[in-house]
């Protein structure tokens, strides 16, 4: 199954769509038939239901994200074959070009949305960072009026996995390679919007 972990799909003009494509393969043999899922604003529009017959065949499966509001929006995309099931996180923010706001009620009033911020403090609280321990965990702190209900991370050679805590978390058990590791970490409030943020790791 490729990609893995957290999947952005990035800004999207509300209206507008992008797509993105998972490939989805079998590893076993045989004839392995399966289908995907996605709830709104995503969607599976092409490559299910799907049928691969014989090790190693692959079949695209493409999820198009359609935002019909401002808002960070994630959920999982479903996969399934036979018994087997997999559940990707997928994310996107729906972009009006006025601008996020809220209208107050019998006011007319518009006002600036309320936004989930994300912020990573340790090691560092600068973008980058090099060290010689392949063993690596970070420390940060999230924030929302509504409440944040929880912290992720994933890293740019598949790894992903749940920080403990939310306002202030932890995220241990991140394993670096050598030369550069990009590591994201998501955050999302009660309502579904999201927040994330990136660091860069060197392990030397």
């Amino acid at each position: 199954m490729s990609p893995t972990g957290i999947v952005s799909f990035g800004d999207v003009n509300v209206g507008s769509f992008v797509d993105h494509v998972f490939t989805v393969q079998n590893t076993r043999g045989g004839t392995v038939s399966g289908s995907a899922s996605a709830s709104a604003p995503f969607s599976i529009v092409s490559g299910s239901p799907f049928t691969l017959v014989g090790e190693m065949a692959t079949q695209a499966v493409t999820v198009r994200f359609t935002p019909t509001a401002s808002a960070n929006v994630s959920t999982n995309a479903n996969f399934t074959a036979d018994e087997d099931s997999i559940s990707l996180l997928v994310a996107g923010t729906g972009v009006d070009v006025a601008g996020p706001t809220t209208t107050v009620a019998g006011t007319g009033v518009e006002v600036a949305a309320p936004t989930i911020t994300v912020a990573i403090t340790s090691p560092t609280s600068d973008p980058t960072y090099s060290t010689g321990n392949p063993f690596f965990t970070l420390e940060g702190t999230a924030s929302d009026d509504a409440g944040v209900a929880w912290v992720a991370w994933v890293t740019d050679r598949g790894a992903n996995g749940m920080a403990i805590g939310t306002t202030n978390w932890t995220a241990s058990g991140i394993v670096l390679h050598p030369g550069t590791n990009i590591l994201t970490v998501v955050a999302q409030n009660v309502a579904g919007n999201i927040a994330r943020t990136i660091l860069t790791v060197t392990l030397d």
